[in-house]
């Protein structure tokens, strides 16, 4: 899956599950201050992320991303 891919499949799930705006989804936007979400929401995201392939994220892993750039590059290691 490509990183466009990724971005996409990211931007579809913060919109329709988490009610986001489509204009406040950009890579500097961090995820917490900027898009409001918690540490439930942020599990929510790594069981819907998991679904898209074999390769889940660690809760450690989830803890040091702060934007949603930082997700989009670790989900992009990841997959290469």
């Amino acid at each position: 899956m490509s990183k466009n891919d990724l971005t996409e499949r990211l931007r579809g799930i913060l919109i329709s599950d988490f009610d986001i705006q489509p204009e406040q989804i950009h890579p500097e936007a961090h995820l917490y201050d900027d898009l409001g979400m918690d540490s439930i929401d942020a599990v929510d995201i790594m069981q819907q992320i998991g679904e898209l392939s074999d390769k889940r994220l660690s809760p450690d892993q989830f803890s040091s991303i702060a934007t949603v750039g930082d997700f989009l590059d670790l989900l992009s290691a990841r997959m290469d």
